[in-house]
């Protein structure tokens, strides 16, 4: 069965746009808490707990982001956008821990590289500070040194996913092999074959994380902190 931690894992796609531009049914997860032991807690994964502020930074910013496109958020959806964040952190969270598991990190210069480089902070093609703190505390409901420990664990776990891929990258035989066993031959091969390759790459790259994310669950606790 996949879990549900690789199930959502195109939410975090979602986190890392919000930090760069702006009962639900948690099955799988064991059942709710009763109280919320911690109240500046929503989950625990592992050993890092995730924050009641951090969840509800991404349930906002997922509203207004819908809200932004004309859309109504009825009570309905807003369950959703509930679920789409904690599943979204709960991914992040595996996946940090992952890297730091391996040694990785990212250093303080690549991460003000990150953020100068970035044309949301730029005023005239030039990074300009009084831009980047009205940007992150008035689009991104952030202080600046929050927002920079969030996009050190983005970097982070970019760089953890790039392992996973490139540790499982396709042989050329590899790709031969699926691609006769898809198209009944090798007909048409050097025609199709960079767009086949990339389709093989990224199934792999995405079997490599169920693979990670499997082994996660099997050996660290997820519990939920959110009242039912």
């Amino acid at each position: 069965m996949i879990s549900l931690l690789h199930k959502y894992k195109n939410i975090i796609l979602i986190i890392v746009i919000i930090a760069f531009l702006s009962g639900v049914g948690y099955v799988g997860y064991g059942a709710y808490s009763a109280g919320a032991a911690d109240s500046g807690a929503v989950a625990v994964v592992g050993g890092e707990k995730i924050k009641t502020a951090a969840f509800n930074r991404v349930v906002k910013s997922l509203e207004m982001k819908q809200r932004r496109q004309g859309k109504d958020v009825e009570d309905a959806d807003m369950e959703q956008i509930k679920q789409d964040a904690l599943q979204g952190l709960l991914y992040e969270s595996a996946m940090v821990q992952g890297a730091e598991k391996y040694g990785m990190n990212v250093s303080d210069f690549e991460l003000a590289y990150s953020i100068r480089t970035a044309p949301e902070f730029n005023y005239n093609g030039t990074f300009d500070k009084k831009v980047y703190v009205w940007t992150v505390r008035n689009q991104f409901n952030m202080n600046p040194a929050d927002f920079e420990e969030q996009q050190r664990r983005i970097l982070l776990m970019q760089r953890f996913a790039n392992l996973l891929a490139s540790a499982n990258r396709a042989t050329p035989e590899e790709i031969k092999y699926n691609f006769k066993t898809q198209y009944g031959g090798l007909k048409d091969f050097d025609s199709k074959k960079t767009d086949f390759i990339t389709t093989v790459e990224e199934t792999k790259a995405n079997a490599a994380q169920t693979a990670f994310l499997a082994d996660f669950n099997a050996n660290n606790s997820v519990k939920i902190l959110l009242k039912e």
